[in-house]
């Protein structure tokens, strides 16, 4: 279906391009970044034989360019143990320009005369129109700078506002180098499609795993469109766990009874259960899981009040795999410094019948445990697999999660203080998920609610839910809803909800992902009755937004100060079973419940393109619908340069309010007005710069700009 899709697309743009020019040919960009970077590790990202990768989903035949000189390759191995191996099935669009561009564009050893406007732009600003340096107004804040590998590091910039733009949030061009040039995102499909590439991310918040040990230099660049920018650095020190770890503070288990690769003079121990007791009872330590064991587990292993901890593996082989048939398989509660890497959990709950007796259980239960990263594992069967609660610094890379009863992760706070709000200790911030899969069963059922009574219990919620978002950043994954609790399972739930408590001051970033399904794709808005729709900053930008059967809406959005720019989204030509199939509108705006400040806050959604081929229906298809609350449009609601593409929609208008100054476009190279009125109007749906004219929404004129 995919592809097939493409080649629509394909079609559609090229009927609606006069020409197909590249914007950065005089840069030569969307060229190998394999630049020389700070970084004083000389290890490569593959020292083990990493089972987590993907092991479905055919690869597409379209250039995967993302295999930069320094990247990774990604290992293959059998599913262990899983009905549901909860692999992507790729975009079907190939890789959209994987590479970022390579900082030889601009020779100057410091960056100091080189602007970047664009994930796949760079020149000297000698070259650029008005281009000013602003000095040191930019710095990088690392929630921490040094750690033991492997490390998650979450990144925010202090900027001061010389740049002349309303927004420093919203509308800078923010371009990260982590100083990584070997990290990839192995558990990712090869034809994912923003590429693999780890190295590299956009916006004003970011995250990254360094997986070796060694001194990284991190570099941020920030630009605004009228030409003023800055650079900052800031370096990272990982050491070696075999440092951080003594072996009087390792556990090697072997189900097996072989210990080959056993750091010297660790304990030795068979039984997990045993060997949970004893990390707890040390109140910091390491327990190493013998690579191509299998384990029987059925207690949690609880870790209270200290830290730092680390769950790994030893020797040689495929990740262990453990076997949980009943309780949770980890729970942290005050720590401080928790790693948990190169594992796979198999629960025993089956998503397609709802059986199972781990259909209530946690993989990581993670309560204000700070520093935490969970790299490269895999979790299957079991009711959450990643559930972090208070903290700060809580990183979730390269996982995958498939086969959930209840979420795939949820992000949940607790009120401490009984006052019906969650304050900024009580819930998790400066959270990431990046390049992770979080795919539900294929064949997960969606009947009738949530039963916890009896069996068969069927699946409850999708990929994602995060109660209070604060510094939330979302990059590089790949999500899929299928499942729904409410009317009798016919409307899925979203891919990702977004600060459904209403929380104020929230703030993230969600780009470069691929979300599939849900009757809403993504829910930017409340969840909890009672709760007011706070200000905050969030965007959700250059994301491949795809619908399914079920999809009615692709967007609903209740806070103000959110930018929605540079997004693909398609909905296929889907069976219409009942009329809340029917795609409805692209955004639905509106909030029942809101503070005089949100509403007034702006909402810009800009730059996209909204394809629908739904055939049959007998609603019409809108940009933008009110939803409730809002009889008017508040005062700064801006609905420009979308491209809406709905060639079966019956009444084909653009909105019901005559007070917009947009309409709805057929297939034609219409303008829709002019970038320069927009701020933050900078890259396209494929990282190139845009022109100063555009009129092809998220895409420019230049198809997907594909290489």
């Amino acid at each position: 279906m995919r592809f097939f899709l493409l080649n629509l697309i394909f079609i559609f743009l090229i009927s609606c391009s006069s020409s197909d020019s590249d914007t950065d040919s005089q840069t030569g960009s969307n060229t190998s970044s394999s630049s020389s970077s700070s970084n004083s590790s000389s290890s490569s990202n593959s020292s083990s034989s990493n089972s987590n990768s993907s092991t479905s989903g055919s690869s597409s035949s379209s250039s995967t360019s993302g295999s930069s000189s320094g990247s990774s390759s990604s290992t293959s191995s059998s599913s262990t143990s899983s009905s549901s191996s909860g692999s992507s099935s790729g975009s079907g669009l190939g890789v959209i320009s994987a590479d970022y561009v390579s900082y030889s564009a601009c020779p100057n050893a410091d960056y100091t005369t080189c602007i970047k406007l664009a994930k796949a732009h760079i020149q000297e600003a000698s070259t650029y129109p008005g281009a000013i340096n602003l000095g040191d107004i930019v710095t990088i804040t690392p929630h921490r700078t040094s750690c033991f590998a492997p490390c998650g590091i979450h990144f925010s910039l202090e900027v001061e506002n010389q740049f002349e733009v309303a927004s420093p949030f919203h509308d800078l061009a923010y371009f990260w180098d982590f100083g990584d040039p070997n990290s990839s995102f192995q558990s990712l499909e090869s034809d994912f499609t923003f590429g693999r590439l780890a190295n590299y991310s956009q916006g004003p918040i970011a995250a990254h795993v360094f997986s070796e040990p060694g001194t990284y230099t991190v570099r941020a660049s920030v630009a605004a469109k009228n030409g003023r920018y800055a650079w900052s650095l800031t370096e990272i020190t990982v050491s070696d766990p075999d440092v951080i770890f003594s072996a009087d503070a390792t556990i090697c288990l072997s189900s097996s009874n072989d210990f080959l690769g056993c750091p010297e003079n660790a304990l030795q121990m068979s039984d997990l259960n045993s060997a949970g007791a004893i990390l707890n009872a040390s109140g910091s330590g390491r327990l190493l899981f013998r690579a191509g064991d299998t384990f029987e587990n059925s207690e949690d292993i609880d870790l209270r009040y200290e830290g730092p901890f680390a769950i790994g593996r030893f020797g040689n082989g495929q990740d262990p795999v453990i076997n949980q048939t009943d309780g949770d398989f980890l729970s942290c509660l005050e720590v401080d410094g928790m790693t948990v890497s190169d594992i796979r959990l198999q629960g025993n709950y089956d998503a397609s019948t709802g059986l199972g007796s781990t259909w209530n259980n946690t993989f990581l239960n993670l309560v204000e445990c700070n520093d935490t990263t969970v790299y490269r594992t895999y979790s299957s069967g079991m009711g959450i697999s990643l559930q972090p609660r208070q903290g700060v610094g809580v990183i979730f890379a390269d996982n995958i999660v498939t086969n959930w009863h209840n979420f795939g992760a949820l992000a949940n706070g607790s009120d401490l203080n009984g006052d019906g709000r969650l304050d900024l200790n009580e819930y998790v911030s400066k959270l990431a998920f990046v390049g992770n899969i979080i795919r539900q069963h294929p064949e997960a059922q969606s009947l009738n609610g949530i039963q916890a009574g009896s069996a068969p219990r069927w699946p409850d919620h999708g990929p994602l839910r995060v109660t209070t978002a604060f510094e939330l950043v979302m990059n590089h994954n790949d999500f899929l809803s299928i499942n729904g609790w409410s009317g009798d399972g016919n409307a899925h739930q979203p891919t990702l909800r977004y600060n459904t408590s209403g929380g104020e001051n929230h703030s993230g970033v969600v780009n470069e992902n691929v979300l599939e399904g849900g009757r809403t794709i993504i829910a930017a808005g409340l969840a909890n009755t009672g709760n007011l729709a706070e200000l905050g900053n969030l965007i959700i930008e250059r994301n491949l937004l795809l619908g399914t059967e079920n999809t009615n809406t692709v967007v609903a959005l209740n806070f103000g100060g959110t930018s929605i720019r540079n997004n693909l989204a398609i909905k296929p030509n889907t069976t219409i079973n009942n009329d809340g199939d029917e795609l409805r509108q692209f955004v639905a705006l509106g909030s029942a419940l809101e503070t005089p400040d949100n509403y007034a806050a702006p909402r810009h959604v800009y730059a996209n393109t909204f394809l629908n081929y739904q055939q049959g229906a007998s609603r019409t298809t809108r940009l933008y619908q009110i939803t409730v609350g809002e009889e008017t449009p508040g005062p700064e609601r801006t609905f420009t340069l979308n491209l809406v593409f709905s060639p079966f929609s019956p009444n084909s208008i653009f909105t019901d309010d005559p007070l917009l100054d947009e309409f709805y476009q057929p297939a034609a190279p219409f303008a829709h007005g002019h970038n320069s009125l927009i701020d933050g109007l900078i890259d396209t749906f494929s990282g190139h710069l845009r022109e100063s004219q555009t009129n092809l929404g998220a895409m420019e004129s230049g198809l997907f700009d594909v290489q």
